[in-house]
């Protein structure tokens, strides 16, 4: 007949949250990667492809269409993007500053302003890099600080990127009024020293020689005695110690000179003369053509007169290749295409339409977009070329020669890599702002 005897105390709750995790949890393509990663208008992340376009940022997967607004201006254009935990970086090249958005839910913010026009980025795990002829910069990606790691010293003519092929070494060369230094970038923990210096005018002329599977780096580089006369000498750089020494040309000549492979199987490229998509298998040399120059496409199960005409591979690998295609008839328009490696499966993925005496529909008729209306205005710095005449060749693509025996051979440009042409900085090689 007796209730039983209920516990008079409160049992004790745990006071601690439960702690999180801290490592990423949503790593996107190149989150993390431990080799040096350069950003470009188009990232693929699995079957997702973030496309940079217009001053918009789409996010295409399967048939469905994302569209952010990457801010500022009308003129704003997206430029060398990358993919870091859910949160798409890029570089916006009209408001010259570092942004981001976030891939989730469209929020965008600055990350870093105010250091002028950017010429060079490029990524390594954490850290991505920017860098123009007066300075360096280090952001770190998982809690957007940033540091300078080099600013130009009081007259020198410009900072220069020698080497951007490595997985974790970056070489700098810093021009001074008659001195020169050779600078390391250490990308895995954002550091740089100075590997060699000398008082000379210096120009560099070759830094793809390797030795001993690419554990040392020998830079072929030309020192001018005056206007006219110069001689060659020769760096060996310790990949592993990030040390410098003088060497011989014997030793330069001895190493692989290998110019930079993505890793795909195939090489993608545009036929010189008709224009059409192919690709090389590099081991064999085979060649195979994809997707012919003005091939039309499908609309409601008919064939469609339409003339495309291939502008640019966007992006590429042993998967699936991005097309730019623009149409010349009653108007201009321009889209996008996937096609799969081996030339099947050509899908149209985005279009952007308009007349030239008509305002352009501003993301078009893209799926997903609707949107404000603009009018296309011509990159100035370009002419709506796209590209503009390397600085340093003058628009040749040749380097200065070098003499053996008194005989000269013709060395191509290493600034340009012998085109003789660079993207425009003002609109990316969109030609329009």
């Amino acid at each position: 007949t007796e209730k039983p005897t209920l516990p008079t105390e409160k049992p004790t709750l745990p006071t601690e949250k439960p702690t999180l995790p801290t490592e990423d949890i949503y790593l996107m393509q190149n989150s993390g990667v431990d080799e040096i990663y350069y950003g470009n208008s188009v990232c693929v992340d699995g079957d997702r492809i973030y496309l940079g376009y217009y001053g918009n940022l789409y996010i295409l997967d399967g048939g469905r269409v994302t569209t952010y607004a990457g801010g500022g201006t009308k003129t704003t254009t997206i430029a060398e993007m990358y993919l870091y935990n859910g949160y798409v970086y890029y570089v916006d090249m009209n408001q010259c500053c570092l942004c981001r958005i976030n891939a989730a839910n469209g929020s965008r913010e600055t990350v870093l302003s105010g250091i002028g026009e950017i010429g060079e980025s490029f990524m390594y795990g954490k850290y991505l890099y920017l860098y123009n002829s007066d300075s360096v910069y280090c952001v770190n990606l998982e809690n957007k600080t940033h540091k300078s790691l080099l600013q130009k010293t009081k007259g020198s003519l410009q900072i220069k990127l020698l080497n951007h092929l490595d997985k974790d070494m970056v070489l700098l060369g810093e021009y001074f009024e008659g001195h020169w230094r050779l600078l390391i970038l250490n990308a895995k923990n954002g550091t740089v020293t100075e590997g060699y210096s000398v008082d000379a005018n210096v120009s560099s002329v070759s830094f793809y020689g390797w030795k001993n599977e690419d554990d040392i780096q020998i830079l072929r580089l030309r020192k001018w005695l005056d206007d006219e006369k110069y001689e060659d000498f020769y760096l060996k750089v310790n990949k592993q110690t990030h040390t410098v020494e003088n060497t011989t040309e014997a030793e330069y000549n001895a190493a692989t000179h290998t110019p930079f492979d993505n890793g795909n199987e195939w090489k993608y490229y545009l036929s010189a003369v008709a224009g059409n998509l192919c690709r090389e298998n590099k081991k064999t040399q085979a060649q195979e053509l994809l997707v012919k120059n003005g091939s039309g496409n499908r609309e409601n199960g008919e064939t469609v007169a339409k003339t495309y005409a291939i502008k640019e591979i966007l992006y590429a690998d042993d998967r699936r290749v991005i097309l730019k295609r623009s149409r010349m008839a009653d108007g201009v328009e321009f889209s996008i295409w996937s096609v799969d490696s081996d030339g099947k499966n050509l899908t149209e993925l985005l279009r952007k339409e308009y007349r030239a005496s008509s305002p352009v529909p501003y993301p078009g008729n893209a799926p997903g977009g609707s949107g404000t209306t603009v009018t296309p205005q011509t990159c100035s710095l370009c002419q709506g070329d796209g590209r503009t005449i390397c600085n340093y060749c003058h628009g040749t693509g040749k380097g200065k020669p070098i003499y053996v025996m008194g005989i000269p051979t013709e060395q191509g440009c290493s600034y340009c890599g012998s085109a003789g042409w660079r993207l425009c900085s003002g609109c990316g090689g969109r030609g329009e702002k």
